[in-house]
């Protein structure tokens, strides 16, 4: 009854398998051979990915969300798709959109970003992009965690949504299956600056500071400064990703040394471009030393720019980074 008196507009998930059913009864205006699609509804424009072929750069589909974004003339911008990137348990989250998705959202300004696949409902504000699980529609409810990252509130009830638009304030309302307000908030279509940054990692947690991590990372009681330092193992990384738009002379500032390294090891300081990575330094140090670099160009007003420690060792081998801070000079 629903599907014959509402639009539906969705996306591919992770049941559709091939995707043949999922072609043949939603037949979306679909990019020519592909499961992805945008159109526009008043004054947003929506784009709708498929998670289940390539999306990251250089793939046809990641050429075609870009080219769409800098295209529309339409003053909001909502994205949906299946997986998460950042939600309140169950399935993990999704790190190519954190990596690949979420820098094009501060750079168009995508303020939501609208997902399924964890069967709740809940909501992750991330640099001011609103990521919204609307996984509550009818199958069996998972039980979403209290402590995820980023997370603004949850609940494990049946869902929908309704969005009100006057021109550029958005209010949002979530509700149960009953009607129930659990959840509200109003937004602008503006991105908030991101710089200046800085973490010194006296959270004692990494994810307070919105590290990725890989491998083994931890905060340990070690620093060059306070209380508590980063420390990576072994090939352990952590990475932070920040968009530096409305910026020029980035900066990067931080202290790091080893401990336990023997010579061909080290520390490797990297930073990513949006295509590139660019080493800082790769270090040996035993001792806290504080750096402070000044970095090329192309490091400027770039929604994509990412720093990142990494290890390069054996076990047992670790990498101490404390007071990171990142700043620029408004354009």
């Amino acid at each position: 009854e629903m599907q014959a008196n509402l639009p539906i507009m969705g996306s591919m998930g992770n049941h559709e398998a091939s995707g043949a059913l999922y072609l043949k009864y939603w037949p979306y205006p679909f990019e020519t051979g592909t499961r992805y699609y945008s159109y526009d509804y008043g004054p947003a424009h929506v784009i709708v990915l498929d998670q289940y072929v390539s999306y990251t750069p250089g793939s046809s589909q990641y050429t075609w969300l870009e080219n769409d974004l800098s295209s529309t003339t339409k003053p909001w911008i909502f994205m949906v798709f299946h997986e998460p990137g950042w939600s309140a348990g169950g399935h993990s989250n999704n790190t190519t959109v954190q990596q690949y998705i979420q820098p094009l959202c501060l750079q168009y300004a995508v303020k939501l970003v609208f997902v399924g696949h964890n069967h709740y409902y809940a909501r992750c504000e991330v640099d001011g992009i609103h990521h919204i699980t609307t996984g509550g529609g009818g199958a069996p409810l998972y039980a979403p965690s209290s402590s995820a990252d980023y997370l603004v509130t949850a609940a494990q009830t049946y869902n929908f949504c309704e969005i009100e638009i006057q021109g550029d304030q958005l209010s949002f309302s979530a509700r149960d299956e009953n009607g129930t307000l659990i959840d509200s908030f109003t937004t602008d279509n503006t991105i908030p600056l991101a710089l200046p940054w800085s973490d010194g990692f006296e959270s004692g947690d990494l994810s307070a500071g919105g590290w990725s991590l890989s491998g083994k990372a931890t905060v340990e009681n070690d620093s060059y400064s306070g209380t508590y330092a980063a420390r990576t193992n072994s090939t352990g990384s952590i990475t932070k990703s920040i968009s530096t738009l409305g910026f020029t002379d980035i900066r990067v500032k931080y202290a790091r040394k080893t401990a336990g390294m023997d010579p061909g090891d080290y520390l490797l300081v990297e930073w990513f471009d949006g295509t590139d990575w660019n080493t800082l330094e790769t270090t040996l140090d035993t001792s806290y030393v504080y750096k402070d670099f000044l970095l090329p160009a192309g490091a400027a007003d770039n929604a994509q720019f990412q720093l990142r420690f990494a290890g390069n060792a054996k076990n047992r081998e670790y990498g101490f980074i404390d007071q990171v801070e990142i700043t620029g000079t408004a354009l």
